[in-house]
């Protein structure tokens, strides 16, 4: 493996340091998603609020799945970088992209076909339905973009670099927090959208992303290869075994503190 970012070779506390100061300023990126939206749909009063409040969960459940890809991926390549089989982790890469564009794709169909019951179970109002709905279509037809940027930015921090996957979502929160205003109230040449404006503006956001990140594999890291039908199943059990047992871990400890 080419140690292009000290990973193998630097001090383990150097490597520690910067591999998680961009990883934090990233997370930052992500949750800052939701708050920008969330400030300026409050501006619309307390029923658009409402309505985006209850989105919360249902958004963040999705979202999990490409988490739990991403882990059992940014592991899978990390291994096999490391014994310098890089067309392997470019395969691996590839087949990890397609399982969580599949998993998302799937619980984006199912949710939309349950937004009125989903939403109903979870507390919300026959007043404030409506308003969910014209949030979550857009936001569930929009959200595989999302998937590859941060399955992708996955792949990039098993390389050891986690600073490119930090600029390219705090890119895209830029562009976010930039179109949310634009589209929600309707400034200047753009349509006013209301809360229909925010999941839009979202959707640009992940589709910059996206771009950033398809660049990175491709062209820098070479990160992305053919794919395998024959290796598909047996990949796709390796990265589900690593995600699954990380999520279930970290469910695990509240629990096991109170015990």
């Amino acid at each position: 493996m080419q140690d292009k970012h000290g990973l193998l070779s630097a001090p383990i506390s150097k490597v520690l340091r910067n591999m998680t100061v961009p990883m934090v300023f990233g997370m930052v990126a992500i949750l800052a998603f939701n708050l920008v939206d969330t400030f300026f749909i409050s501006l619309l009063g307390t029923e658009a609020l409402a309505a985006i409040s209850f989105t919360f969960p249902v958004t963040f459940g999705v979202n999990c799945i490409t988490m739990g890809i991403g882990m059992g991926l940014s592991t899978n390549i990390g291994r096999l970088l490391g014994q310098g089989n890089t067309q392997h982790a470019a395969r691996f890469s590839t087949h990890g992209l397609l399982l969580a564009l599949v998993l998302v794709m799937l619980a984006s169909t199912l949710g939309l076909y349950t937004i009125e019951p989903l939403f109903k179970l979870l507390g919300a109002s026959d007043d404030i339905i409506p308003l969910i709905r014209e949030y979550m279509v857009i936001w569930y037809f929009t959200v595989p973009l999302l998937v590859i940027p941060m399955a992708g930015n996955s792949a990039i921090r098993a390389t050891g670099d986690t600073k490119t996957p930090a600029k390219i979502m705090m890119l895209s929160g830029f562009i976010n927090g930039l179109l949310d205003p634009l589209l929600i109230f309707g400034i200047g040449p753009f349509p006013e959208l209301g809360i229909q404006g925010a999941a839009i503006a979202s959707g640009i956001a992940w589709l910059g992303a996206l771009t950033g990140s398809l660049y990175v594999l491709t062209k820098r890291e070479k990160l992305l290869g053919q794919l395998k039908p024959s290796q598909l199943w047996q990949d796709w059990i390796a990265i589900l075994r690593i995600g699954m047992l990380l999520v279930c871990r970290r469910r695990c400890r509240p629990s096991q503190g109170q015990s």
